[in-house]
């Protein structure tokens, strides 16, 4: 009759025990197949200019992130792109259209005559109507 080699728990084997272990094991599947993909290549490359005291701002906050300069300034430009980006010219042009009208408005109503008030004047109250 063959005995049969009761196997002990990972945490009770020895490290030769445990090196066995996996090395029979070694073609069993360990959780949920999980299919991969190649990231895709970034062969582009964008310069741009800092100067010495936006670099160090920037070489910090990607030390802080725990990122690169490069993937720090990437995941940056990403998300901004998908938030809502001021056109400055635009926006200086929509300015300047209001400023007009305000300056329109403010001159019709310089040159426009008082009217005169319909309002009663206040009376005052005695002492003794209180």
């Amino acid at each position: 009759m063959a005995r049969t080699k009761k196997t002990k728990h990972p945490d009770e084997m020895t490290e030769t025990e445990l090196a066995d272990y996996f090395y029979a094991h070694r073609d069993d599947l360990a959780g949920d197949e999980v299919t991969s993909q190649a990231p895709e290549r970034m062969d582009v490359m964008i310069s741009t200019r800092f100067s010495p005291a936006e670099a160090a701002e920037l070489r910090a906050a990607a030390a802080r992130a725990g990122l690169s300069v490069s993937a720090f300034l990437r995941q940056s430009v990403m998300a901004t792109l998908s938030d809502t980006v001021v056109d400055l010219e635009r926006a200086r042009a929509d300015l300047k259209d209001v400023y007009s009208k305000a300056a329109d408005a403010l001159q019709a109503l310089a040159d426009k005559p008082p009217t005169r008030s319909r309002a009663r004047p206040l009376r005052r109250q005695s002492a003794n109507a209180a």
